[in-house]
């Protein structure tokens, strides 16, 4: 009876354990879910594993072998769920979530395994992670980060059985750390850790255990060594593009220094070391083996700069930092030796301990307005999140508005470029060889140190340089080109190519294509109010015009006439108007044309020059009065800009060029003035 009493009473205490464990696991579900979200970098190794799909191989662009990725294994996995017709996002998306559950799973079964007698203090490592803003953000994102989190605990998990306590087998953590270093180069730190405390513990038996030691090593050499021969012979290269994307530099320790104080203030981590520290005092193997693992890879993290994309360099080493701390708090509260205090003054102690430490580190994840503390570039979701949505609006934009052999650039090279098959030039080298190779000129954030270079863009006939995230669907204040391609839609980016021929291009397809808030049209087949004012400047002198003042001089200036002249582009014909007199700003002077009717909608003219308003400017000049003006943009390049006149049709008026401006940029471009009448 008495034997029936206890059996019931600990297959109650065991079900309600079950129970919170089954609450906290769905309380991590839930605020995973409500952190969602998609980064820019998950879309790259899409793009690679939907060509992957597609059969043009494992490339960024087709056709091109370049390595600019570092988790295949990740990469692998979302492939194989494309081969069975899973959309990417919502596969990566489940592959984190489930990766999460599952490692709260191994954390807890651990945790008994190493406390089998009061199983609800294993509750803590749990209950901390499902409120971790760190650990549940990161179970999306896109990722490998949570999947990355599940082999690296397996395989501490694996350590236990294998090194702690069962010595007979060593086999399964071969496997393990390969898939681990397939997934994460980084994970080389936890094996080398690893492989070191193995011939540490075994060092007065090698001869009983170097049999399963040639072996663990065998294994792991018969599963990587192939990998890394189809790696070097498939792309060419024994160093990954990414390495020399990301090359360490010494400032990079400054910032890998800041990056982590932020992680230590933000996660409170520090605080989960005093128990397991204080009561193992280093004597628990595998206390010992989380934080000296840790520890390296802290320092790897410092070493190579830090994050840009909030803590999930962290997120990894969360569960078993987290485990351990779990196994302090019960040595805290059930401790005999030392008690001076007394049993129940003791608890009460740790118990309030325990409680500020959850607060501190949980606060963040039920704290909508937190943000991490940004000692450096630091993002978080709230930052970064880009919804497929946003992806497949642009690639619906670039099969619209361009053709397949139009080559894009950009400094985003996720989602931009994702659904599209047109090449994308990463403008910061992740995936394109000969950016990751060039110099860093500026020090900076880490894999955005390095850019491609005007020459490189145009040697690679670059139609389209894609802006920010911020910019990627446009808005009518945006300094960019943007063509309107649906209701409220439009296709932002910037170009070196000719203002003429990015308007015909896409005014010949049906689309209305604005720049700096003007829009621009294709004239060539326009009406063209016919006028003999010179306003085009082909005469070769000031006709039909008043010249006040020297920077005009006493004629246009020609294609060739000027030593700044090969500068200057995009003008019509051979003269054009150039205040640059003397090759200096220093003079000033006024063009006044004679009067004459505005009939047309518009007046069309191309300007360049400085940006001073009133000072260096064109104006349309009504009773005296001036009603429009435009500058130039501080370039040489002569811009495509227009003025709505039929509010002043039939009117009569004058055209007025000033240069009233002598620093920097003080000169004005003007030529081929037109006026529109729309049919």
């Amino acid at each position: 009876m008495f034997n029936k009493k206890i059996l019931n009473k600990i297959s109650i205490i065991d079900f309600l354990i079950y129970t919170v464990f089954l609450l906290l696991v769905g309380l991590s579900i839930y605020n995973s879910l409500r952190f969602r979200f998609t980064v820019d970098d998950a879309y790259i190794g899409i793009r690679y594993a939907r060509h992957f799909v597609e059969g043009s191989g494992l490339v960024y662009n087709i056709g091109e072998r370049v390595e600019g990725y570092s988790d295949f294994l990740w990469i692998i996995l979302l492939s194989f769920f494309g081969f069975l017709g899973f959309n990417f996002v919502s596969a990566a998306h489940f592959l984190g979530l489930f990766s999460s559950v599952l490692t709260l799973i191994l954390v807890f079964k651990l945790a008994n395994k190493i406390n089998p007698h009061k199983k609800y203090y294993n509750l803590i490592p749990i209950t901390f992670l499902a409120n971790n803003v760190i650990y549940t953000e990161w179970a999306t994102g896109g990722l490998e980060t949570s999947f990355f989190t599940l082999l690296l605990f397996i395989f501490f998990y694996r350590f236990y059985i294998e090194i702690v306590k069962n010595r007979n087998s060593l086999q399964l953590s071969a496997i393990i750390a390969v898939l681990l270093i397939l997934t994460r180069p980084d994970g080389i730190f936890f094996i080398v850790v690893y492989f070191l405390f193995m011939l540490f513990v075994f060092r007065h038996q090698l001869k009983e255990y170097r049999y399963k030691i040639f072996t663990w090593i065998a294994i792991f050499l018969i599963l990587y060594l192939p990998y890394t021969v189809w790696r070097v012979s498939y792309y060419g290269d024994i160093i990954p593009n990414y390495v020399y994307n990301k090359v360490n530099k010494l400032h990079y320790l400054s910032r890998g220094w800041l990056f982590f104080k932020s992680f230590l203030i933000d996660s409170y981590f520090y605080l989960w070391l005093i128990p397991p520290l204080f009561f193992f005092r280093f004597k628990n193997l595998f206390v010992n083996f989380v934080v000296l693992s840790t520890l390296i890879f802290i320092l790897f993290t410092i070493w190579v700069g830090g994050d840009w994309m909030g803590y999930r360099f962290y997120r990894p080493i969360l569960p078993p930092l987290l485990l351990i701390f779990g196994l302090g708090m019960y040595k805290f509260f059930e401790m005999r030796k030392y008690n001076i205090l007394g049993t129940n003054t003791l608890r009460i102690f740790a118990l309030l301990f325990l409680i500020i430490t959850f607060i501190l580190s949980s606060k963040a994840t039920y704290d909508p307005h937190w943000r991490p503390t940004n000692f450096t570039d630091i993002g978080s979701r709230f930052q970064i999140n880009i919804p497929e949505k946003k992806a497949i609006e642009i690639a619906d934009a670039y099969e619209k508005l361009l053709d397949p052999d139009d080559v894009l650039a950009g400094t985003f090279a996720g989602y931009p470029a994702v659904y599209t098959d047109n090449r994308y030039i990463d403008m910061l080298g992740l995936t394109d060889k000969f950016v990751a190779k060039l110099e860093v000129k500026k020090p900076g954030m880490p894999g955005h140190e390095k850019w491609a270079p005007r020459s490189y863009l145009e040697e690679n006939n670059v139609f389209a340089m894609l802006p920010g995230v911020e910019y990627h669907l446009g808005s009518k204040e945006d300094p960019r080109y943007y063509v309107k391609y649906d209701h409220r839609k439009y296709f932002v980016f910037e170009s070196f190519r000719e203002q003429d021929e990015i308007v015909k291009k896409f005014t010949s397809k049906g689309f209305r294509v604005f720049y700096r808030g003007r829009e621009l049209f294709d004239y060539s087949n326009l009406p063209e109010i016919t006028n003999n004012r010179n306003f085009d400047f082909e005469l070769g002198n000031y006709l039909f015009w008043h010249v006040e003042g020297e920077a005009f001089s006493t004629m246009p200036s020609e294609n060739d006439t000027w030593s700044n002249s090969p500068l200057i582009k995009n003008f019509q014909g051979r003269y054009f108007v150039n205040s640059f007199y003397g090759n200096s700003d220093k003079y000033t002077g006024k063009l006044i044309s004679e009067p004459f009717v505005l009939e047309g909608d518009f007046l069309i003219f191309r300007i360049g020059g400085g940006r001073h308003e009133g000072l260096t400017a064109i104006n349309l000049i009504i009773d005296e009065k001036i009603v429009r003006t435009e500058t130039g943009e501080n370039s040489e390049v002569l811009e495509i800009k227009s003025w709505n006149i039929t509010e002043f049709k039939n009117k009569t008026a004058r055209i007025e060029i000033v240069d009233n401006y002598t620093g920097d940029w003080g000169h004005i471009l003007v030529d081929d003035i037109r006026q529109i009448k729309f049919a």
